[in-house]
């Protein structure tokens, strides 16, 4: 998770890619469920986005029948990372669908990647709202990396940093 909030996206790839390999004293079939939002995020070449899919296929045939939220969160998550780009925007919208209450984090993941997605299609306007909400998410959950990251997909989409209020447990005197 480091080096998808530094963006360094291939060693995440790696790193996250022995959770997925038979072959690998890492390879985990429950982490999987876990880590797929991770792969798929990580994928940013063509060889490594292949990869992330066959592995998204086989845990979407695994687990069709899983009620768990957590599971259904984080495919639905990988499903719109690794959507093509005429099924992206319909994926992003199925996944902050889900109910994710008990899952802020996810949740402000989703909305850091549907905000970047939406920008990088120019369009801009649309990107903010996703991107304020996922930079505020952040900021409040104290994932500092996260909330970088936001503040300059947002600044990317036009609109300024603004500086983040400290968390009230800052504010507190050592009394």
């Amino acid at each position: 998770m480091i080096g998808l909030a530094a963006g360094r996206h291939a060693e995440a790839f790696a790193c996250v890619w022995r959770v997925f390999d038979p072959a690998d004293p890492a390879h985990h079939p429950y982490l999987q469920t876990i880590a797929i939002p991770a792969l798929a995020e990580a994928a940013v070449c063509d060889e490594d986005r292949a990869l992330a899919r066959d592995a998204l296929s086989r845990l979407d045939e695994s687990a069709a029948a899983a009620t768990a939220r957590m599971i259904r969160a984080n495919l639905g998550f990988a499903r719109a990372l690794l959507a093509d780009d005429e099924d992206a925007e319909a994926s992003f919208r199925s996944a902050l669908d889900l109910d994710l209450s008990r899952d802020p984090f996810t949740r402000a993941r989703i909305l850091l990647a549907y905000g970047a997605w939406l920008r990088r299609r120019r369009r801009v306007m649309e990107s903010r709202a996703p991107l304020r909400i996922a930079r505020e998410s952040f900021a409040s959950l104290g994932a500092q990396p996260w909330h970088e990251r936001a503040c300059q997909e947002r600044r990317s989409a036009g609109e300024g940093g603004t500086q983040s209020m400290p968390a009230d447990w800052d504010l507190l005197t050592p009394q």
